[in-house]
């Protein structure tokens, strides 16, 4: 029978006007595209154990679950497919993990000449390696050699760890320091008399900003919200301030706690306050309901008048990692704290950046004063890294070409105005003498003055004694710095619990780990080595080397810094990347399939006649093609490769196409039509009639492909556009003002039509079909019947609003079944069918309206399937409905 059905099809080359034809055909009777949603019932793996994702080198993703691997294949689970994916490393991005609570088990950080960074405790050592001990990696060996530096994470004298994004505040350039902010949605009613208590409202944003101003566009919302500012600004001169108040709806105004006054209704409020010299406390609130939101607040001093105090933040640029640094690619964006810097501390500072890192960090109350020419600050001068103060000068180190980060380990004595700077391996650079930070500074500030930049580790400890003079830089050996400050020179050696220094001399001497704050091996130098993955994890840590294996739980890798692999548990991990090799990919997908659904979106190739299932699906890299599990919601677009526009019916077999209710349609050649069926040829069917209330539309006329340009335009013409010619002189009005327009006169007829019959030069017949033969259409118009030659007209569209059509069970349901699948073919047509099976040349299956169905697998431009919600499936005559009335 298959092969019966399509021996009367012609098969004929098709030109570049053809393609354009059937692709604008597609596009206007395209299905209405839905966000997929994921259905448990019948989902061979509960979804809430795909939590992890996939993501490959093209930027496709997928969820789901590690399973056991080997070798350069990731083995997968996702609901989406019935088999386990097996897919090349090659093609991999990385896998990325859930996040979880992050915690502090280990005492001390390493980091490698290789660039890995771990947590770990000692619990012995030999002559080439210390043996040490993790819950994530286990018992392992770090070779001195391959040690580049270790602190100890629980420093008891730490004053502020800028390694973290979180521990920073952005500065926005605006006059208003320390600023925190909340945004309180709220309801307009509220407004109606006093001022409302924000408290009594949930906050619906709050953070905090180095700088800024009293900006209304921090707040996500327009209306019916209130914010509540509160800040420092910086006086300079003891005398009398004014300021003056406004705001479109309602503000309030207070200093140092003091409440000033209130503005609102645009009217200008003026106050005065004499203010010393230094920092004072502002607060403003603000609530706007309905109205355009304004908030005015000028101040005047001596030598100035209505500096503004509200403004435009400028953009923050800042943002943080996947190793939760900060980072920012725009240029002259800055971070600040406020730390209480005592006059004896440590600093440790990597700063790092994708080309030579430039910057500017000071030292002050706010990023003013940081930036100021009194400030202790380092800077980066073109090549070099200066310590600059006033007219002093202080060259540390220079920044060679390819070098992509800047490292310094700084101990500040200010009794003694020394600093003394060694790099973080421990290598001594400089002992800067005659240079401090001020008593009242206050603070630590950053500004980006290059492309990009990155706070690695920025940690202020405090130093409980002063340093000994030349502690630093009186032997090049390596050594020890105590949490007290002072160093000890010589390597560690560990037994057990118990610890000693080995000097150059090799004199022996105990020392407490429970007093030990930094090793530092000396002259040891960063270096590449081979890699092809980076296990990263949330709190930081990353292991990076050649993968051996993995399970669903633990990688394990050759690193650079052991002779044994190690054991990496996944528990934690935020990413594994995959690294070093070419992609599989090709990264324009242009020739490849799209599959989308609520666990990702994959590029690959649609595959059929696989057994056991009726589609399959080969993702990038993949080994073969997995079964698609149906029950799940997929939607998968062909690339026009896939489908082939010489599987073309003759069209003067099959001229016309039939629009369903469900959104469905059929090109066919209509035999006849009564109020209870619907006769018809099509090649896709095998079925001659189907029930007359599933009708929408016919056109009755499909224009042949032509390769004449003038004729190729007029077979985009549909029955939508012969109405709109008819209303053409309303050129003002959009195609759905139109067709709403038409459907409106219609309704204030006396007789309600149900059908609206087209003629070919655009006329308009209103009335109710009666019957179609091969040759004739009769309409009832007026109390008469009307015949009309089917090749005089364009097309019958059914306008009655749904509640008067006749119910029939399969146009009512809500939402398809599980085992539906929705067809969108290359010639625009849309089938909804059941059953589905599958060889490499045909799609078969069964439809409840119109029964069996056979659709060439190159005919077939898009699919859907799953539990879907009403109107995925859409054509545009299901708009045309007059408006019911009562």
């Amino acid at each position: 029978m298959m092969m019966e059905m399509f021996s009367k099809w012609k098969v004929r080359p098709v030109f570049p006007w053809g393609l354009f034809i059937i692709v604008c055909f597609f596009c206007w009777a395209r299905p209405l595209v839905i966000e997929a949603q994921t259905s448990e019932t019948g989902s061979h793996t509960p979804a809430k154990n795909h939590a992890l994702t996939l993501h490959w080198k093209n930027g496709d993703t997928l969820s789901g679950r590690l399973l056991p691997s080997m070798g350069p294949w990731v083995s997968w689970d996702s609901p989406v497919f019935l088999d386990p994916l097996r897919v090349n490393v090659r093609s991999l991005h990385s896998i990325r993990f859930p996040e979880i609570p992050r915690q502090k088990n280990h005492r001390f950080r390493f980091t490698t000449v290789f660039g890995d960074v771990f947590d770990a405790d000692f619990i012995g050592s030999d002559q080439e390696a210390l043996i040490l001990k993790s819950q994530r990696f286990g018992r392992f060996q770090l070779n001195r050699s391959a040690l580049y530096a270790a602190h100890r994470k629980d420093h008891p004298d730490e004053l502020f760890d800028g390694s973290r994004f979180d521990q920073w505040s952005v500065a926005l350039g605006g006059p208003i320091m320390n600023l925190r902010y909340k945004v309180f949605k709220i309801d307009g009613r509220a407004l109606i008399g006093g001022f409302p208590d924000l408290a009594r409202f949930g906050i619906d944003q709050e953070g905090h900003l180095a700088s800024s101003y009293f900006d209304l566009g921090i707040s996500n919302r327009k209306q019916d919200f209130g914010i509540h500012f509160e800040g420092q600004l910086q006086i300079n001169e003891t005398d009398e301030y004014q300021f003056h108040l406004s705001a479109n709806s309602k503000m309030r105004f207070w200093i140092d706690g003091d409440f000033l006054a209130e503005a609102a209704n645009g009217n200008v409020v003026p106050v005065s306050r004499v203010l010393s010299s230094g920092l004072h406390q502002l607060k403003v609130e603000y609530v706007n309901g309905e109205g355009m939101r304004d908030l005015r607040v000028w101040w005047s001093g001596p030598g100035f008048k209505n500096r503004s105090l509200v403004g435009t933040n400028r953009q923050m640029g800042w943002r943080e990692d996947i190793d939760g640094h900060a980072i920012t690619g725009l240029k002259r964006t800055g971070l600040f704290q406020s730390v209480q810097i005592p006059d004896n501390f440590v600093m440790e500072l990597v700063l790092a950046s994708s080309s030579q890192p430039q910057f500017t960090l000071g030292f002050g109350n706010s990023e003013f004063e940081a930036e100021s020419e009194e400030a202790l600050k380092i800077e980066t001068w073109g090549s070099d890294v200066v310590f600059a103060q006033g007219s002093k000068v202080e060259s540390l180190q220079g920044i060679e070409e390819g070098d992509l980060d800047v490292s310094l380990h700084l101990l500040h004595d200010a009794a003694s105005q020394t600093i003394q700077v060694l790099d973080m391996n421990g290598t001594p650079l400089r002992r800067i003498e005659g240079m401090k930070i001020s008593g009242n500074d206050s603070g630590v500030f950053i500004r980006n003055q290059g492309e990009d930049l990155i706070v690695k580790r920025l940690s202020l400890y405090r130093l409980r004694q002063p340093a000994p003079p030349n502690s630093a830089d009186k032997e090049r050996v390596p050594r020890v710095q105590l949490l007290g400050g002072g160093f000890q020179l010589g390597t560690l050696h560990l037994r057990t619990d118990k610890a000693h220094m080995i000097d150059p001399q090799g004199k022996q001497s105990v020392i407490d780990l429970n007093t030990l704050g930094h090793i530092f091996p000396l002259n040891a130098q960063s270096t590449q080595s081979a890699i092809n993955v980076v296990v990263r994890y949330q709190n930081g840590e990353k292991i990076r080397g050649q993968l051996s294996s993995f399970s669903s739980n633990s990688v394990q890798v050759q690193t650079g810094f052991s002779l044994k692999p190690i054991t990496c548990h996944l528990l934690g991990a935020a990413r594994l990347e995959f690294q070093g090799s070419p992609s599989m990919s090709d990264p324009s997908g242009t020739s490849r399939d799209r599959l989308n659904t609520s666990f990702g979106r994959l590029r690959g190739q649609l595959t059929f006649g696989l057994e056991g299932a009726s589609f399959g699906w080969r993702p990038d890299g993949a080994a073969q093609p997995l079964r698609m599990d149906v029950r799940e919601s997929v939607r998968i677009q062909r690339n026009s490769i896939g489908a082939d526009l010489g599987v073309v019916y003759g069209t003067i077999q099959f001229p016309s196409k039939l629009f369903l209710q469900s959104g469905e349609v059929l090109p066919c050649k209509i035999t006849g039509y009564t109020s209870e069926w619907i006769g018809l040829k099509s090649p896709y069917l095998e079925k001659r009639r189907i029930n007359s209330s599933y009708l929408k539309a016919i056109e009755f006329v499909t224009p042949a492909l032509s390769l004449d340009e003038e004729k190729s335009e007029e077979a985009t013409f549909s029955l939508l556009d012969k109405v709109f010619e008819s209303v053409s002189s309303q050129f003002h009005l959009s195609k759905e003002e139109k067709l709403n327009r038409i459907l409106a006169n219609l309704a204030q007829q006396d007789r309600f039509p149900s059908h609206l019959a087209i003629t070919m030069n655009g006329d308009l017949l209103r009335g109710a079909l009666v019957r179609i033969t091969e040759t004739k259409t009769t309409i009832s118009s007026k109390s008469r019947d009307i015949q009309f030659p089917n090749d005089r007209l364009h097309g019958v569209v059914d306008i009655r609003p749904h509640s008067v059509i006749p119910k029939n069970p399969s146009i009512e349901k809500s939402m398809m079944s599980h085992d539906e699948i929705c067809l969108w073919l290359i010639d625009g047509s849309a089938v909804i069918v059941s059953n589905v099976d599958s060889t490499k040349e045909f799609i078969s299956g069964v439809s409840k309206r119109y029964g069996a169905v056979t659709i060439p697998v190159k005919s077939l431009l898009a699919m859907h399937f799953g539990s879907v919600m009403p109107n995925t499936m859409n054509h545009n005559y299901q708009e045309w409905k007059v408006p019911w009335r009562e």
